[in-house]
């Protein structure tokens, strides 16, 4: 079924290929990692300047992709009335991907997992056979897929994160990078709203968005109805919540995106803006679709510590619950709102604990917290003080979660560090991962 699935879907991704010049990045890069600030909008940036023929083009080639979904009847696969999550990795993110799945099942969550790999180079066969359905997880190749439908294709980094969303066997599917992790069992969050009547949540990145007009005018959006820099922040795709029965078209419509992404989207999307892929396809399609969806409007959090010499070390993101963030924008406003009209009195609540949201997700993105590789990094670092010393990596981490997240954290690093030093395919050869473990643990938290 989802060889048969890709074969068609495929098949009207190469028939409307723009096949025109391909749009670049400004040249020099500009500096586009502008903070978004609900009470500022300022002009939206014109940075990338392809010619209008080729603008024209991919304006065509999407308009016939768009009306050849519309009047399609390819059915994305799953299983009805399942629920359940979706990670990818690569085989040397698979440390990573084991302490975030660890993570997951500390917070006692039953779902199911999926884990997506590109093909049987990335595929350990002791993670895949021994270690991941012990913790009812599966592993699953794409090429396994694109072999059967007979479709040679090589897809890169950022190209990879709709095809878990594609192919997952659930209806409803919760999406995360292998080092994203839940900190609550997200069962919650799929029956509750927002998810419950639109079946998509988006959770937001630091950055405003930095779209270009042109994506407009290949979506044929009219200027005058361009979104305002001030109402919904860039996308961070670390997760991602679908109703795959609610959302088909946008999905196969943001799968098209991602195809083409390094070649016209991705650019005309985020204009070399920090994080550039595929974070900013999924909302588009949803809204080209006029398909709903659930933008979390609390900000995300960087998480980290701060060195001795007084510079902070970022390490981590955290997003909210988009349970307690649907409940606060229903009775007070969104944050653009509270600031747009004062005479609401919704600006008040802005400084009160009820308008801070609750913790949701932790994504522990730079650097990777794989633990044979974490602690070489040149102090200051992480997990190493500029003094030397082995020190926490997320300071007040406990004051934002309620509870040591931190430590949990730890405490599955140090599982996989020990359980598997000589069983995973991608520690070959290395030596002393339990062991560097253990001491940063002594170090830091075994202290009195």
């Amino acid at each position: 079924m989802k060889a048969e699935f890709w074969e068609k879907l495929y098949g009207l991704i190469e028939k409307n290929d723009p096949n025109c010049t391909h749009v670049a990045n400004p040249d020099p890069v500009q500096n586009l990692a502008i903070g978004f600030n609900p009470a500022k909008g300022g002009e939206r940036p014109d940075l990338v300047d392809p010619q209008p023929e080729d603008i024209e083009r991919i304006k065509e080639a999407h308009s016939s992709f768009v009306g050849d979904l519309r009047s399609s009847d390819i059915n994305i696969p799953y299983e009805r009335g399942t629920r359940g999550i979706a990670l990818t990795a690569s085989l040397e993110q698979v440390p990573v991907l084991l302490t975030s799945i660890r993570m997951i099942r500390k917070t006692k969550s039953k779902l199911p997992i999926e884990v997506f790999l590109k093909n049987r180079d990335e595929r350990d066969d002791h993670v895949c056979d021994v270690i991941l359905p012990s913790l009812n997880a599966a592993c699953i190749l794409l090429s396994d897929i694109f072999e059967s439908a007979k479709i040679d294709m090589a897809i890169s980094q950022y190209q990879f994160k709709i095809m878990p969303i594609l192919f997952s066997s659930f209806e409803d599917v919760l999406l995360l990078d292998c080092d994203s992790f839940p900190v609550t069992d997200p069962l919650r969050v799929f029956k509750e709203e927002p998810f419950r009547s639109t079946g998509m949540i988006v959770w937001p990145d630091f950055w405003q968005a930095s779209e270009s007009p042109h994506f407009f005018e290949v979506i044929q959006l009219d200027r005058d109805e361009l979104p305002s820099l001030n109402v919904r922040a860039s996308v961070e795709s670390g997760q991602l919540m679908y109703s795959k029965a609610k959302h088909s078209k946008s999905i196969m419509l943001a799968t098209y995106y991602n195809h083409y992404g390094p070649a016209y989207y991705y650019p005309l999307m985020s204009q070399g803006a920090p994080g550039q892929g595929d974070k900013e396809t999924f909302a588009w399609a949803a809204m080209v679709f006029e398909e709903p969806f659930y933008a979390v409007r609390q900000g995300v959090q960087a998480l980290g510590r701060f060195d001795s010499k007084g510079d902070h070390l970022g390490s981590a993101m955290v997003q909210h619950n988009p349970i307690i963030d649907y409940s606060i924008t229903k009775k007070y406003g969104t944050p653009h709102q509270r600031a747009e009209d004062p005479a609401a009195g919704l600006q008040e609540v802005v400084d009160e604990q009820e308008v801070k949201g609750e913790p949701a997700f932790v994504h522990a993105n730079f650097p990777k917290f794989d633990p044979s590789t974490i602690f070489d990094i040149s102090a200051p670092g992480p997990t190493r003080d500029s003094n030397g010393t082995d020190v926490r990596c997320w300071t007040g981490a406990v004051d934002s979660f309620g509870f040591d997240v931190e430590r949990g954290f730890w405490e599955e690093i140090m599982v996989v560090a020990c359980s598997y030093e000589h069983k995973l395919k991608t520690w070959k050869n290395k030596e002393g991962i339990c062991d560097k473990t253990k001491n940063y643990w002594r170090n830091v938290f075994d202290k009195p």
